[in-house]
């Protein structure tokens, strides 16, 4: 029972160090990231990550270009963010203390692809001889009217569907009426004699019947 609790104590021991030796080799890193533009003019880098190489632990700046991290001594983080060249900083080993300030620079990544420009025909005298040779028939002349026509374009406003700005539109005016009456009972439109005018209206001129496309 004499070496059962020795060898019981000695591991409580051996744990107890190795948490002491783990919590003495984390530190606080927070700093700001920050680009330079021109001479004088020092702009923060809001969202860029801070990774901690080869772990799955990381971070990101804030809109001020922020960041606060808990890593270990001797680890290596690697600064990274849209436009600017990735940097790595190696966390010293040798630190007093369990925080660190620093203040990372990243520089822009400037890439410029060459020109290309996309053309239908190789050359202006090209376009000018296929144009010539084309021939504006009556019937397509009526397959363009026919397009145009108000039925057609009345179909196409109901069935296609919305796009990104109208679908935007929609949810801002949304918004909107849900600001207006922000911390107040919402109007209720049945209660709205303008809104019963328009429904009558609408009654009347047949808007609510069955129709047969």
């Amino acid at each position: 029972m004499k070496r059962i609790s020795s060898i019981i104590v000695f591991l409580i021991g051996l744990s107890a160090w190795s948490f002491a030796q783990d919590k003495k080799d984390v530190i606080q890193v927070s700093g700001f990231v920050f680009t330079q533009q021109g001479e004088d003019d020092i702009l923060p880098v809001p969202f860029a990550n801070i990774a901690v190489l080869n772990t799955t632990r990381g971070t990101y700046s804030n809109d001020n270009g922020f960041f606060s991290i808990v890593v270990r001594k001797g680890e290596l983080l690697v600064f990274s963010a849209l436009g600017f060249k990735t940097v790595e900083y190696l966390v010293p080993d040798t630190i007093e203390g369990d925080w660190l300030t620093i203040g990372q620079v990243l520089e822009k990544d400037i890439l410029n692809l060459p020109t290309v420009e996309v053309r239908p025909w190789p050359s202006r005298e090209n376009f000018r001889v296929e144009f010539l040779a084309m021939e504006v028939t009556d019937e397509l002349q009526e397959r363009a009217l026919a397009n145009l026509e108000p039925y057609t374009m009345q179909d196409l406003m109901e069935n296609l569907p919305r796009s990104g700005r109208e679908t935007a539109q929609i949810y801002f005016n949304n918004q909107a009426i849900q600001n207006y009456s922000s911390g107040q009972m919402r109007p209720m439109p049945i209660f709205n004699p303008i809104s019963w005018a328009k429904f009558i209206k609408a009654v009347k001129n047949g808007d609510f019947k069955k129709k047969d496309k």
